[in-house]
């Protein structure tokens, strides 16, 4: 089942730069070789530039280049017509035969390795197609086509050397002997490791593309398309189209293009309402495509992390600025399902987006949203990015080792020293030199990152590094170090093997957080007024639901001296402290008030009066 978006264009004309056209395409098949984040590209519209680009495609394919090593092989048997070489097989017997009988062996067998990785990965798909998992015989005949065409040639070839009495190998008086058996069984070891790097590389790539990331994208998404549609509301409104609570059939009179196209556009979204572990591969590569799409139409912002936190809040301040207008303010959010045919949607767009429908948008709190929207946009690309980086690293270093275990058995059985060599590498890999740095330093470093991931490009994170806690903001993600800045804009890099011990506190992952305020107070306070102090912050907490939840707590903590007491303030912040400056202006807010509330309620503590003694010094 390959399910994919309906067919939505839309310009939104809202005098922005930000603007956006989104463009979804039907029958958009999957494939398991383009589900990296580079894939995606878009089709050429002319027929002489579709054949263009499908001959460059062809000949950036892996199959463009194999097709053509055959045809050479075939060239050269032919230029090699008159030519013998001498071979000698395992009893010693020295016989000749034609180069050009060698090389049609080896140009045939080429073009029967495509043969079978084509109807191998076809077969596969359509399969993969219907089953619509990971986890499958089809998903593992998809990716390992190659690996398995190659194995089934080699493995013909092993037997045949064998039952047709052709293991030979090239006469040479170095006494290189490298039988045809050998080769072949070393090559067929060679591409079994190579398939287990291929399913290690694309189990992990798809895991972080479709399932660690997978739920942001669709926030991503959900956001961009509110935050645009704010932005087409805000310009029919600057040009007189606003009418105050109209019914539905009038309120959809004045809808424009953009609007209706937006609405399609979510309804197109809504068919993704479901938990992010049951949609299936089809329906999570169209939400990949599509993030995909609006990251190639955003503008490039290049710098730090501080940069460009800098440049993106300044940009959201500019937009929500024009968008909230002289009143100031948006809303209440339950106006905007007047813009949706299905009410569901509209629920389905609030929940996704974390707003509440009575909640009123102002101009700081809109910037504040536009920030966190472009920020999100921004590091998830980057983490995108970064990560497969860092796997095809990996996966890279895996096949260079895989490459030098096929030369050291090449050259074991063409030497004949088979012991003596085994015994020097083992040696060599064996010290405690070797072992300790490839166990603490790689496998440590893989495994903290691709399988623990305590955190991702943007997060902010506390850790402690030599006795102090350190606020960090993850910049880069390498396969061996992270690098960080702190929050006065030092650049740290630290390795992954340090970090892999010690305690990380992810804010950005936390939620909701809370913070307790402490207070001091004399002891035979009124208990009235405690009680119209927990009354005061309780209004106040309601009245500012865009910084914090109504829940809260006035707790009494003990009393020292039998005249002071100490309580607890309890609040909780409507968002987590990843944003470290919103949550400082909004505990700066916070105890402002209780300071104010404090001062009218008169509840404050007073010394008690202290003894004093004097006594006149002895001269």
């Amino acid at each position: 089942m390959n399910e994919t978006m309906k067919s939505a264009k839309f310009d939104f004309d809202t005098g922005d730069s930000d603007s956006h056209n989104y463009i979804h395409n039907e029958s958009e098949s999957y494939s398991a070789e383009d589900a990296k984040y580079e894939v995606g590209k878009e089709e050429s519209t002319g027929p002489f530039e579709k054949l263009k680009s499908s001959a460059a495609d062809t000949l950036h394919q892996r199959t463009g280049w194999i097709f053509l090593i055959g045809v050479v092989l075939s060239i050269l048997a032919i230029c090699c017509w008159g030519l013998y070489v001498d071979v000698k097989d395992r009893s010693g017997d020295v016989s000749s035969i034609r180069v050009r009988d060698v090389l049609f062996v080896c140009s045939m067998g080429v073009f029967v390795f495509m043969v079978l990785n084509f109807a191998l990965f076809k077969m596969s798909f359509l399969g993969l197609k219907r089953s619509n998992s990971l986890n499958t015989f089809f998903y593992y005949t998809n990716e390992l086509s190659e690996h398995i065409s190659v194995g089934i040639i080699l493995s013909a070839g092993f037997f045949l050397a064998f039952l047709r009495d052709l293991d030979f190998c090239v006469d040479n008086k170095q006494r290189m002997d490298l039988f045809l058996s050998d080769v072949f069984s070393s090559l067929l070891i060679t591409t079994f490791m190579l398939g287990a790097v291929k399913i290690f590389h694309r189990s992990i790539s798809m895991n972080f593309n479709y399932s660690v990331y997978i739920k942001r994208i669709r926030r991503v998404l959900s956001e961009d398309a509110f935050v645009n549609l704010l932005g087409v509301i805000d310009n029919r409104r600057s040009r007189g189209i606003e009418r105050p609570r109209l019914s539905r059939s009038q309120e959809m009179m004045y809808k424009s293009d953009a609007v209706s196209s937006i609405n399609e556009y979510m309804e197109d979204l809504y068919g993704y309402n479901e938990p992010t572990n049951e949609l299936d591969l089809p329906r999570k590569r169209v939400l990949l495509k599509e993030f995909q799409r609006l990251m190639r139409r955003s503008s490039t912002i290049r710098g730090s992390v501080i940069q460009i936190s800098q440049k993106l809040k300044s940009k959201a301040g500019s937009k929500a600025s024009k968008m909230v207008g002289k009143d100031g303010v948006i809303g209440p959010m339950s106006d905007l399902s007047l813009y949706f045919y299905n009410p569901e949607v509209f629920k389905f767009l609030m929940k996704e987006i974390g707003v509440e429908e009575g909640f009123k948008f102002t101009r700081a709190s809109l910037a504040d949203f536009i920030e966190r929207t472009y920020r999100e946009r921004y590091f998830l690309k980057e983490n995108l990015e970064h990560m497969n980086s860092a796997i095809d690293k990996v996966a890279f270093g895996l096949k260079v080792m895989i490459a030098g275990i096929l030369l050291a058995m090449l050259y074991i059985k063409a030497g004949g020293e088979g012991v003596t060599t085994i015994g020097v590498i083992s040696a060599f890999f064996g010290t405690q030199f070797i072992s300790n740095s490839f166990s603490s330093s790689v496998i440590s470093s893989i495994i903290f990152l691709f399988f623990i991931h305590p955190y991702d490009i943007g997060d902010r994170i506390f850790v402690t590094l030599e006795g102090v806690e350190e606020n960090l903001v993850v910049s880069e993600l390498n396969v061996f170090s992270t690098v960080f800045y702190r929050w006065d804009g030092v650049y740290i890099t630290i390795l992954n093997t340090v970090l892999a011990q010690k305690a990380i506190k992810n804010l950005r992952r936390s939620g909701i957080m809370a913070e307790s305020h402490r207070i001091q107070i004399n002891s035979r306070t009124n208990q009235k007024k405690l009680i119209r102090l927990k009354e005061v912050i309780e209004d106040f907490v309601k009245s500012n639901p865009e910084d914090y939840t109504e829940y809260m707590m006035l707790n009494h903590e003990y009393i020292e001296d039998a005249s002071k007491l100490h309580m607890k303030v309890y609040m909780q912040y409507k968002s987590s402290w990843q944003n470290f400056e919103l949550y400082l202006r909004r505990k700066t807010k916070f105890l402002s008030f209780l300071n104010r509330a404090l001062q009218e309620l008169e509840i404050e503590y007073i010394l008690p009066p202290m003894p004093i003694f004097l006594k006149k010094a002895q001269e």
